[in-house]
Parts: structure tokens; C-alpha cells; sequence
């Protein structure tokens, strides 16, 4: 497929939005609570690796779409980008994945006052 794969989300969820959102919100994502991200400029979007139980958690952040169980999502290598997907932040076999907690801290009405952290 052009140099990406549709990988099936049985491990994690894809919390999906606004490419743009989803950079500011990632500086306000301490390191150690980020997981992979992959990101699109061409459809202006993003998608958070996270918890598959943390569909509920992230329900009401207007600004996340979270996917279901088994959703497809097209994953470019992590050495390089393809068909304008890449990951800002990849996945590296350690199973680490967003923690919703944060990342609906980061979306949510506080968010604008969070610190930034140190990328």
C-alpha cells in the first residue's frame, strides 16, 4: 500500500485529531507519559497510541476520536515516512503507549494553562 500497513489495533487504541492539536498538546505530555504518535499533514491528523482501556477515559475530550477494537490504522515504517504519514514519536517495542490521563489533560478545558514540557 504505497509503504504503509494497516496495522490492527489488538495491543492499543488510536486516539485520533487535528495534527496541530495534537503537537501543542504532546509539548504539554511529560516524556515519560507519551507513547507513539503518528501524524499526517496532508489530512491534518494525528493518532495517540493508548491504553485499549482508555476509550472511556478519553469519551469526553471533544477534540479525540477514539477508534474500536481492531481498527486499521495505517502505519508508515518506523525509519521513515511514507505516503506523508510519520511518526513524531515511534513506537519503540517497549509497549509504552500514551497515558489517557495526560492526554486528556492536554485536550481538555485546562489545557491552555498546562506547562509546557521540555521536548
Amino acid at each position: 500500500m504505497g509503504g504503509v500497513a494497516p496495522i490492527r489495533s489488538t495491543h492499543w487504541l488510536a486516539a485520533e485529531a487535528q495534527m496541530i492539536e495534537a503537537l501543542h498538546a504532546r509539548k504539554r505530555i511529560p516524556a515519560r507519559a507519551r507513547g507513539p504518535l503518528l501524524i499526517d499533514p496532508g489530512l491534518d491528523a494525528a493518532w495517540w497510541l493508548v491504553p485499549l482501556d482508555a476509550a472511556e477515559e478519553l469519551a469526553d475530550i471533544a477534540h479525540l476520536t477514539v477508534h474500536p477494537f481492531d481498527w486499521p490504522l495505517h502505519c508508515p515504517s518506523t525509519q521513515q515516512p511514507a505516503c506523508g504519514r510519520f511518526w513524531v514519536d515511534a513506537p519503540d517495542g517497549s509497549g509504552t503507549l500514551t497515558d489517557p490521563v495526560y492526554l486528556a489533560a492536554a485536550f481538555g478545558p485546562a489545557a491552555g494553562r498546562l506547562p509546557a514540557e521540555a521536548v
